[in-house]
């Protein structure tokens, strides 16, 4: 048995050799070396297929491949993070990769393997950073949701909100200390955000600023931007927490670039786009502080394994994903 057959459930020490034939056995020169030094790692976050969104109803969990595609236009490559893993398969993921990306999706915020994985895995970044060590995270909708609660220590801090299906202008609250308004592209193409319709949503629930106020939050986290909801309720719709690199928004940046279900609204404006680019190259520019290195594996069979895309349509869903069942999960032995 080859070195990559160990159990991903308390995560995988040794280097990736995915097949025990000589001739696909990983071989890195002194090129490969310098490329998989200088590559990134983000991890990205599987979800509960609550829903029964994807294509294959017994899927345990779901990722739609444009969050992915979001890492790579900057230049980095994603990995999976799977939930309803021991603490170690989580502390070792988090020894390899370089950042995480907590996505939206059709699952509960409250109550769901999602969050009860991210609560585990903010614990260990938490850690990190203390220790100096920088460890960025981006979340987006369903991720800022999640996020809300844990930073709250509230399950009933988001409320009903009526912006499905929605494309608005933003208000940028200017905060100084902001590291993402720091970043000269990014702050143009956010700026912008306030008088084109360039925010693409598609929530039910939202963070107002009356809750926030009245709750934990606003000891930890900033209000970068907020904006109206289809009933004119106010919500917030970027933040930023004070002491880690942690950045969050209520839309998704990522469809602006990687999204086409003609069903639903979405623009693919310049400035659409780029504001899709810019905050992915800001999340890529604070992982490549991250120091984490993935050891040498033979990508090309890791995208064979984990990249194999599905195309789903229901009545009001359609989107492109990979999606996994618990007797998938071994492909993913890459750490």
């Amino acid at each position: 048995m080859d070195r990559f057959h160990e159990s991903i459930n308390d995560g995988i020490q040794g280097v990736g050799v995915v097949n025990s034939s000589e001739r696909n056995k990983t071989v890195v020169n002194d090129c490969c070396s310098i490329y998989y030094r200088n590559l990134k790692y983000p991890g990205i976050l599987f979800k509960d297929n609550t829903v029964k969104k994807t294509c294959n109803y017994k899927a345990f969990a779901y990722l739609e491949t444009r969050y992915v595609q979001f890492i790579q236009q900057s230049g980095a490559q994603a990995l999976p993070i799977l939930l309803n893993k021991s603490v170690k398969y989580y502390e070792n993921i988090l020894n390899v990769v370089n950042g995480i990306l907590l996505p939206g999706g059709g699952t509960h915020a409250d109550h769901s393997f999602y969050k009860n994985t991210t609560n585990i895995i903010l614990d260990i970044i938490n850690a990190k950073n203390d220790n100096n060590q920088h460890f960025p995270i981006m979340a987006t909708c369903l991720g800022m949701e999640v996020l809300s609660i844990l930073f709250s220590e509230n399950d009933n801090i988001l409320e009903p909100c009526n912006n499905e299906n929605t494309i608005s202008k933003i208000i940028l609250n200017e905060d100084q200390h902001s590291k993402m308004l720091l970043d000269p592209i990014l702050k143009t193409f956010i700026s912008q955000m306030q008088f084109e319709n360039l925010s693409i949503n598609d929530h039910s629930v939202c963070l107002t600023p009356i809750n926030f106020n009245k709750s934990l939050l606003y000891k930890k986290v900033s209000i970068i931007a907020t904006a109206y909801d289809n009933d004119n309720i106010t919500f917030i719709s970027m933040m930023e927490h004070k002491k880690y690199p942690y950045y969050m928004m209520q839309f998704h940046p990522e469809k602006g670039n990687f999204y086409w279900n003609s069903r639903k609204k979405n623009i693919h404006s310049y400035n659409s786009t780029m504001v899709s680019q810019s905050l992915s190259n800001f999340f890529v520019n604070q992982a490549r502080k991250n120091a984490n290195q993935l050891k040498p594996i033979d990508y090309n069979q890791l995208l064979s394994n984990f990249y194999k895309a599905t195309y789903c349509k229901f009545d009001k869903y359609e989107d492109i994903i990979y999606d996994y069942d618990t007797s998938d999960l071994n492909c993913l032995n890459y750490v």
